[in-house]
């Protein structure tokens, strides 16, 4: 299980043993509501943060949401409303293809949705509001030799395991985008969230 206490973090709370070490960028915009100049933030910073010039030493983008949604529907809603304000349309086509990722100004990001609303035997949990996290792919490249990527990704699978947190039927059976918000449950439908 990961671990709750009162300075749980994204990075300190997840088992994935690449987390700690990561270099991370905490946005800076209290997300307190779901409006449109809050919106706009997000997206302003996110873009500052893709053109620096330190951009490629980072890890991953966090956006850290104290909304109260009352519901798990309405964190899809915000989320599909985040990823169509800051990205281009064009570039939000095709969703439903194994081969489509989120991109933009030339990277690709894998997003991981975390929130309250999974459980504790989940990867996506976290003991309080929700979290986007933006990973740019080269990360990933950064971190993990190619050629060890599916020995990595099994490694991380089986830690988790261990602790009885199991998913990897999740991702087997998902396309690219519904690996990003997680159902609920293991054996819940996957979430088409651009819908």
């Amino acid at each position: 299980m990961l671990q709750a206490t009162e300075t749980w973090t994204v990075k300190e709370g997840t088992l994935c043993p690449f987390a700690i070490r990561s270099k991370i960028h905490d946005c800076t915009i209290n997300v307190q509501d779901e409006s449109e100049s809050t919106l706009q933030q997000i997206k302003a910073e996110f873009l500052a943060f893709l053109t620096s010039k330190n951009f490629h030493e980072y890890d991953g983008f966090l956006i850290k949401l104290t909304i109260d949604f009352a519901q798990f529907q309405n964190l899809i809603a915000y989320f599909k409303k985040l990823v169509f304000f800051i990205n281009k349309p064009e570039s939000l086509v095709d969703l439903e293809n194994n081969d489509w990722r989120f991109s933009i100004e030339n990277n690709s990001f894998f997003i991981i949705v975390l929130s309250r609303f999974y459980n504790e035997s989940s990867t996506r949990w976290c003991p309080e509001d929700h979290y986007i996290l933006l990973q740019p792919e080269h990360s990933f490249h950064n971190n993990i030799p190619r050629d060890r990527r599916k020995d990595v990704i099994n490694s991380i699978r089986k830690i988790f395991n261990k602790k009885g947190i199991i998913y990897e039927n999740i991702v087997k059976e998902a396309k690219e985008a519904q690996k990003y918000i997680f159902p609920l449950n293991l054996d819940g439908e996957l979430i088409n969230w651009w819908l």
